[in-house]
């Protein structure tokens, strides 16, 4: 007997599957798993499903059933935006409703899939359905007829099904559990379980670099970090290779393919920042600016854990200033502010700097090269050589009023300044073929883009660096290029140890990316208004930062 064939419309929300988007499909039976057969949701990637974890099934239009496949886990819930640790798996078929999310896997790693809507499209065997559904668990149900017929289900309300959506069933019932279940540990002071890793010690403000292999974290957590890695790091990349004419980007974004090197120090880098006091104090100080950052990097279409990157170079201070005279918020180099001006016609000025002797004596200076000289100890007229090794090399600038002119230290316009300077490494096109566009931009900003284009050929650029490593490397591998060029124990190697990139910048991308990690937990914790961007992030990663002991505010400042 033929009817009319309804498909279902999904949309995954989490891991490699996240940038389809709503996908379309065929019904009137759609099975999720690692490898569900044709047709169905192929979860490869994700770990803790099964080949086949659930079934949905569609009976008309507006109306479908999901149910675990034998004791798999899946959780339902009527939006994306809850605990999923306060909601108990299915134990049989459950009513799905337009918006609805499912969880499938256990909490903290798995899938989390949105239910958008069953349309109608052609037609399909009436009896393929009762032969397809055998493996969900049945359980009785009182629904309407046509449902009733197709499979057995739960009954999940004392409600006249004559008068709802068939669909309504199961989304209220499960709002009411998942009420009853807050109210419930209200009751009893029960806390969420999190993992240990929160501020404990005094700490640093930044850690220059770690070793992985003394940083000892669990399998769970580990997994846990997966999803903002992938959406902060991988994402942007696979999205930027494909603008590019990359047509599979799967390499990039599986977990097992992906570039394991750099997600396991930005693992340890991540765990580091999370036991600090200090750190959180940083982070709250300069929520402002952090903000103003964030949303100039979004208006001009760069990623946004770029935004962490102030804080690496100068902790948001625009006074800061190191020994090679790079200053304020972005810590640029005079000659590369006075290129952006030139080159790029920014208004982004730096002017009559005065410079002062040890032996008290000054002199005049504007930079006027569009490179700063290499090497840079040697030649550069702003810094006092002190060749002989006995004293550390020392800006001759003064921090305070060294310049008479310095937009460095103008967030807004250096913020413009280093968008034009990092979308040069964003936009080339064999950097962003390689499918590591996000990292490579990131420690371009530290090792430079390419100064060849100003006679000034430095091997370390990225850009060089990448074309003679990725030489003999197939392109699938590309986007390990900066995983695999972390070679030096630190950054203050005076070798390259075997990479492609200085010791600095080897260090220097993940703890950008470790920053970022858990800045969106904190800011969307405690300054939901200012950060609105991160309210649901808690949530939509499968409870990420709901993993972790992120202090509130109040916390912070008695710290």
């Amino acid at each position: 007997m033929s009817q009319e064939r309804f498909d279902v419309v999904l949309k995954v929300l989490n891991g490699p599957l996240a940038s389809m988007g709503e996908q379309t499909y065929k019904g009137p039976l759609v099975r999720l798993g690692a490898n569900p057969g044709p047709g169905g949701l192929a979860l490869t990637g994700y770990r803790g499903i099964d080949a086949r974890q659930a079934v949905i099934t569609a009976y008309g239009e507006g109306e479908a059933t999901i149910g675990p496949v034998g004791t798999n886990q899946i959780r339902l819930a009527p939006h994306p935006h809850v605990n999923w640790k306060e909601i108990d798996p299915l134990t049989g078929p459950e009513y799905l409703n337009q918006g609805c999310a499912v969880h499938l896997g256990p909490v903290g790693r798995g899938a989390t899939v949105q239910f958008i809507r069953v349309e109608k499209l052609g037609v399909w065997t009436a009896g393929r359905v009762g032969s397809a559904a055998d493996s969900v668990k049945a359980v009785e149900v009182s629904a309407p007829v046509a449902a009733k017929k197709a499979a057995p289900q739960r009954s999940v309300a004392r409600i006249a099904a004559a008068t709802l959506p068939i669909w309504f069933f199961g989304c209220f019932g499960l709002t009411v559990v998942t009420v009853g279940a807050a109210a419930l540990i209200g009751v009893y002071l029960r806390e969420p379980e999190v993992a240990r890793l929160g501020p404990i010690v005094e700490g640093e403000e930044y850690y220059e670099h770690v070793d992985p292999a003394n940083t000892k974290m669990d399998e769970e957590t580990l997994e846990g970090l997966q999803e903002p890695f992938r959406r902060l790091a991988v994402a942007p990349s696979a999205e930027r290779a494909k603008q590019a004419g990359v047509l599979d980007v799967k390499h990039i974004t599986d977990p097992s393919t992906w570039d394991e090197r750099f997600f396991s120090y930005t693992s340890a880098q991540f765990e580091q920042y999370m036991k600090s006091k200090r750190f959180f104090r940083r982070l709250d100080v300069v929520r402002k600016p952090y903000a103003q950052v964030l949303g100039q990097l979004r208006e001009a279409g760069l990623p946004e854990v770029i935004a962490a990157l102030p804080y690496t170079e100068s902790r948001y201070d625009p006074e800061a200033q190191s020994w090679a005279c790079a200053k304020g918020y972005w810590q640029f180099m005079p000659e590369v502010a006075f290129r952006i001006e030139k080159v790029n016609g920014q208004d982004f000025r730096i002017r009559d700097c005065q410079l002062r002797r040890p032996d008290g004596s000054t002199f005049n200076w504007t930079p006027s090269t569009y490179s700063p000289p290499a090497p840079l100890r040697q030649k550069a007229p702003y810094i006092d050589k002190n060749l002989t090794g006995i004293e550390p090399e020392v800006c001759l600038i003064p921090k305070q009023g060294g310049c008479r002119i310095d937009d460095r230290r103008d967030l807004e316009r250096s913020t413009k300044a280093a968008i034009f300077a990092l979308g040069e490494a964003w936009q080339n096109e064999t950097i962003a073929r390689s499918g590591g566009a996000t990292i490579m931009t990131i420690v371009s900003h530290n090792g430079g883009y390419d100064d060849s284009r100003f006679g000034k050929r430095k091997s370390f650029n990225v850009l060089p660096a990448f074309e003679a490593w990725s030489k003999r490397r197939p392109e699938s591998e590309h986007h390990l290029f900066y995983g695999e060029n972390i070679r030096c124990a630190d950054g203050r190697s005076t070798k390259f140890c075997g990479s492609r990139l200085a010791p600095e910048s080897q260090h220097y991308g993940y703890t950008v990316v470790a920053q970022h990690m858990v800045a969106v937990c904190y800011y969307g914790k405690n300054y939901r208004d200012t950060f609105a961007e991160f309210r649901s992030w808690d949530s939509l990663v499968n409870g990420y930062c709901d993993n972790f002991a992120i202090p509130t505010a109040k916390a912070v400042g008695g710290f």
